[in-house]
């Protein structure tokens, strides 16, 4: 039954994007068909997640480890950046990547490109002490939490709207779009600045 249909699967794997893929075929035979007939997120994308999370574990087990200089820490991780850059190369040809699936090549690639600029950053702010420029990224990283709550009752993007529905009047039609994401951003970092300047912050 779980076979079946790779049968009349007219795709080169069954973790490519199309009605027969590795999701729906999981998701059917347990009983829990995807609403989603292309293969959306679905109950067999959750199980990618708990890679993901043991890599963004090592990661940060790599930064707290008090027995390796901050050089030695950024270069783990760009070892580990390019080892799940090549495996995630070496699996592409047979499993694309495909970010809604959630599949085993996208956990690869997108584990190395995170970690890749996690050793980047780390290089450059901590090793090398370049720090004045990360100030809104630390205005961000020390309230992730809060933001990411908060965005599903809060319409930052209709603040935005509303401040710079004006200046969207006066620009190019092609740049009403980045009027809008940057503005987005813009008030969220507000947003951000008021409550690191209260020495409000959420913790977990």
């Amino acid at each position: 039954m779980v076979l079946a249909p790779l049968a009349v699967n007219p795709l080169k794997s069954p973790w490519e994007w199309g009605p027969h893929n590795m999701i729906n075929i999981v998701d059917n035979w347990i009983g829990k068909p995807n609403p989603d007939k292309w293969g959306g997120e679905g109950f067999f994308t959750a199980f990618g997640c708990i890679p993901t999370a043991f890599l963004g574990m090592w990661a940060g087990l790599v930064l707290k480890r008090t027995d390796l200089e901050p050089e030695r820490k950024a270069m783990r991780l760009f070892a580990g950046a390019a080892v799940l850059g090549a495996a995630g190369a070496v699996a592409w040809p047979f499993c694309p990547c495909m970010k809604p699936m959630w599949n085993p090549t996208f956990i690869l690639v997108a584990g190395a490109i995170s970690t890749g600029l996690l050793a980047l950053f780390h290089q450059i702010i901590d090793v090398w002490g370049f720090t004045a420029w990360s100030f809104p990224f630390r205005l961000i990283g020390m309230n992730a939490i809060t933001i990411y709550v908060l965005s599903p009752f809060v319409s930052f993007t209709y603040i935005s709207h509303k401040l710079l529905c004006g200046v969207e009047k006066f620009a190019p039609e092609n740049w009403t779009a980045v009027i809008d994401k940057g503005g987005h951003l813009l008030v969220v970092l507000w947003f951000l600045h008021f409550l690191y300047k209260k020495n409000l912050f959420i913790r977990v």
